[in-house]
């Protein structure tokens, strides 16, 4: 997966080698946690996703220093309403995808941020203890909306502008 998409920097440089690039980041910032998520949103008859890869400076512990976001972007077809369990699933399927291509290159990752509200009355719980179980399944820790995901809020905000 993660030689199918181009990733970029905010700025719009293109990223060559991303496992490279996160890798020499953290070494030369330390002190880094590396996390991942993705989000989709239905446009036109497309369906647009975007992956983040944040590597948050924890900085001396009781304050942290920000993070710097890598991200790509890719559409597919339209997922339909009725399909929002696919299309959560696809959603999970880019994070992990993203997710062990940087742990095969030596990288931990923190957790894989989930656009899926773990609420019953929302349409996004219907993949909840799927994709959550597919993740800790695959030896990552897993956070969802309840604990206010940094990663699938700036996913989002990628997919809509």
């Amino acid at each position: 997966m993660i030689e199918t998409f181009t990733f970029k920097k905010f700025t719009g440089e293109k990223l060559e080698n991303v496992e490279q690039y996160v890798k020499e980041y953290c070494k030369e910032h330390g002190n880094i946690d590396v996390m991942v998520g993705t989000d989709s949103q239905g446009r036109g008859a497309r369906t647009i996703f975007s992956t983040i890869v944040a590597m948050y400076d924890r900085g001396d512990g009781e304050h942290g220093h920000g993070a710097h976001c890598i991200f790509c972007r890719w559409n597919t077809r339209r997922y339909k309403k009725s399909e929002i369990y696919d299309r959560m699933i696809a959603e999970t399927q880019a994070s992990i995808d993203v997710a062990q291509a940087l742990r095969e290159s030596g990288i931990k990752i923190k957790y894989i941020d989930l656009d899926i509200n773990p609420n019953k009355d929302e349409g996004s719980n219907v993949a909840y203890t799927t994709a959550k179980g597919w993740v800790e399944s695959c030896g990552f820790e897993a956070r969802y909306k309840t604990f206010g995901p940094l990663i699938t809020t700036l996913a989002d905000w990628v997919v809509k502008h």
